[in-house]
């Protein structure tokens, strides 16, 4: 059967093969297929969109692996589903478009440079699996989203709703989301004032339960590592601890605070490293992060500079991340409920979806106290 290509952007921000694969999906699902009918092949699909054969290889993969397409090695492909999963299910599947960055050119959600987003990420695939619903991935280079990508957000570009990865893109797009006019949620967005299409966990609430913790061990003075890569969490984390600390009679003269520009053991390094050299760290020391990667960091400086963790210096993460539980020693942390924040996230543009609606308000979960060895006891 001959297709007809629709139009491919190559400055999209989104990837070339998920602008082919969702034409062809609407394709499908717009009856211009009928199953058991012989699908094009990878040379015409090549052809009539006007993208690499990598590109068309990838995107019949896909709608292989989920069920749209029956292959079989020597033959073209046949069509076995109008909906996917090779099952039929009733017409109106739904599409949501995933919004996260900065990706850099790499278009991916990686685990080793996006530990949290790719946590949170697995939690949204379940929820959104479970109820049969496509997702277009939506990535953003840059820290500040280009024109081409606040025009695809607002337009709505095919979008029945949008999950938006980050709080710090949420309120870049924010405008851009309102004005789209569909069901949209941010996650780890909080604001206060107006707190509602968003899911977070409770960092105040979680930051000041470290500081309870530490100030109950007596040390002589507080390190606080910050990434200031920008959104609001790391200042809820920030003022969870230093707020708890001083209603517990701690002096602003035994806190401090150093930025570290990354969330990265390398950064959390050299923060530490620099601060040692410093007078201001009396010991015994507790250190407190933003991120687990940046304390696990810091605790290498520690070892190298031959102070003992965690006689000398003790150290508290904010994440969660699996790398907590195997470094030395294993990192305390008040972890994220990362996966559960993507379960929650992926549900409420659900509920709104099916009444109606563009609004819901927002959910905060509760951080979990994971007592490891790297608090003295």
């Amino acid at each position: 059967m001959p297709v007809k290509a629709a139009k491919i952007s190559k400055s999209s921000p989104m990837p070339l093969y998920a602008q082919v694969k969702q034409a062809v999906i609407s394709d499908i699902k717009a009856g211009k297929y009928r199953r058991g009918d012989v699908f094009p092949s990878l040379a015409e699909l090549t052809e009539v969109y006007q993208v690499s054969m990598i590109t068309t290889r990838r995107v019949l993969a896909d709608l292989a692996s989920e069920g749209y397409l029956s292959v079989s090695r020597g033959r073209r492909p046949v069509v076995a589903s109008l909906t996917g999963n090779g099952i039929d299910f009733p017409a109106g599947l739904r599409n949501i478009g995933i919004c996260f960055g900065p990706v850099g050119d790499t278009g991916k959600i990686e685990y080793a440079s996006m530990p949290w987003t790719s946590n949170i990420f697995r939690g949204i695939q379940e929820e959104l699996s479970e109820n049969n619903f496509l997702t277009t991935m939506i990535p953003v280079k840059e820290k500040t989203p280009d024109a081409a990508t606040r025009k695809l957000i607002s337009g709505g570009s095919g979008f029945d709703g949008i999950i938006v990865m980050s709080a710090h893109l949420g309120e870049k797009l924010l405008d851009e989301l309102v004005e789209s006019g569909r069901p949209y949620v941010v996650v780890n967005r909080m604001d206060e004032e107006n707190f509602r299409n968003c899911v977070t966990a409770d960092f105040y609430a979680g930051s000041a339960r470290v500081a309870e913790y530490l100030v109950e061990r007596e040390f002589a003075s507080y390190l606080y590592l910050t990434s200031n890569l920008g959104g609001n969490t790391p200042p809820l984390k920030l003022r969870g601890f230093q707020e708890s600390l001083w209603r517990l009679g701690v002096g602003p003269e035994r806190i401090h605070l150093r930025q570290t520009g990354a969330l990265t053991k390398e950064a959390g390094k050299a923060a530490m490293s620099e601060f040692l050299k410093s007078p201001l760290g009396e010991l015994p020391l507790a250190v407190y992060g933003e991120g687990d990667l940046l304390v696990i960091g810091a605790m290498e400086a520690c070892r190298e500079s031959r102070i003992a963790v965690p006689e000398q210096v003790s150290a508290v993460g904010s994440t969660g991340l699996k790398e907590a539980e195997t470094s030395e020693p294993p990192l305390t942390v008040v972890a994220s409920p990362m996966r559960e924040i993507g379960h929650a996230a992926a549900a409420m543009l659900l509920r709104m979806l099916e009444t109606d609606k563009t609004t819901a308000s927002g959910i905060k979960l509760k951080m979990n106290f994971i007592k490891r060895k790297s608090v003295k006891d």
